[in-house]
């Protein structure tokens, strides 16, 4: 069945590092996050938009096709959501037809470590729900199957957790755009190359890795989800 719904994950996913946690670290509250910080941010190396080129084209693709678009990040800072968007190179009218879903005070305190950082894995089944519950509140809007959805997500825990639910889910490809080949075949749309490439999962890291603050953001969470469901 096609697809008439895409969810981005936004930090390691449309950017390539974790926005919540970098401003977490250094202690900009929501309310403080200017366009001017932003773009301090994104002109340091090691922080940018992911295949900003391809990314851009592919959304254009998806609106052009009447396929919906929305952002389903667990972040405290989706004001700096358009700014990304514009970041990638989508027009006004294009960002207005993105949908930024809200992510409640409630999840957010549910779902973080003390010092505002997402909790590591043994906490994985929890931060699921709620990004879980993001998804579900876009598929309504969109009035869709869950298998209509797809889902792109950095996470190869919530990827398959995702699958698991019924969504049709990707997980970015680390080492080129083979994933948005991927997403363009479930919307009907020609591949970006001649010649695809299997997206990828990344390699785990070591269990006690410290996270990488240089460039602003974590290594993606591991671990094993227990089944969902009775």
């Amino acid at each position: 069945m096609p697809i008439k719904l895409v969810c981005f994950d936004m930090d390691e996913t449309l950017i390539d590092f974790h926005l919540h946690n970098l401003l977490a670290d250094v202690k900009i509250a929501p309310r403080q996050l200017t366009e001017q910080k932003l773009e301090d941010i994104f002109g340091k190396k090691g922080r940018a938009i992911r295949n900003p080129s391809e990314i851009r084209q592919t959304m254009r693709d998806l609106l052009g096709a009447g396929i919906k678009i929305a952002i389903t990040s667990h972040s405290s800072y989706q004001s700096s959501f358009p700014f990304i968007l514009k970041k990638i190179g989508l027009t006004p009218e294009e960002i207005a037809q993105v949908q930024i879903v809200p992510f409640s005070a409630k999840d957010i305190k549910a779902s973080r470590g003390p010092v505002g950082r997402w909790l590591l894995s043994e906490k994985k089944p929890r931060t699921w729900k709620t990004k879980e519950k993001l998804i579900e509140m876009a598929r309504k809007e969109v009035s869709c199957d869950k298998n209509e959805v797809a889902f792109v997500e950095d996470d190869k825990d919530y990827v398959r957790a995702a699958n698991d639910a019924g969504y049709k889910a990707i997980c970015v490809d680390w080492h080129g755009t083979g994933y948005l080949d991927e997403l363009r075949e479930m919307a009907g749309l020609e591949p970006l190359s001649s010649q695809k490439t299997v997206s990828t999962v990344p390699p785990a890291e070591p269990e006690g890795t410290k996270w990488r603050k240089e460039v602003g953001g974590v290594p993606p969470l591991h671990g094993t989800l227990p089944p969902l469901g009775p």
